[in-house]
């Protein structure tokens, strides 16, 4: 009996917050536990020097190839997108 009500709570609980529960998921934000698994602490880390990398290597292209507008205006659509992210990321933690 009480397993069937766990189960019908969940149910529940993901039709109606289906979207966010999809959008943690997809940020790795553990919802029902109170300790990350080993797991999501790589992954953050991963995310973290993933985004981090991306910054500084376009930054410093912009940096040292900044002749020509079209070269830097193609490197910032790279840059706003990553920040996005990072943004979400950060903010969802």
């Amino acid at each position: 009996m009480k397993a069937n009500m766990v189960a019908n709570e969940r149910t529940n609980f993901e039709k109606l917050f289906g979207f966010y529960v999809l959008w943690c998921r997809l940020n790795n934000v553990s919802l029902r536990s109170q300790k990350q698994s080993c797991f999501c602490r790589i992954y953050s880390v991963l995310v973290t020097l993933n985004t981090v990398t991306v910054l500084l290597t376009v930054t410093v292209d912009v940096v040292l190839r900044a002749d020509t507008l079209e070269h830097v205006m193609e490197n910032f659509r790279v840059i706003f997108p990553v920040l996005s992210v990072m943004w979400v990321q950060l903010s969802m933690r």
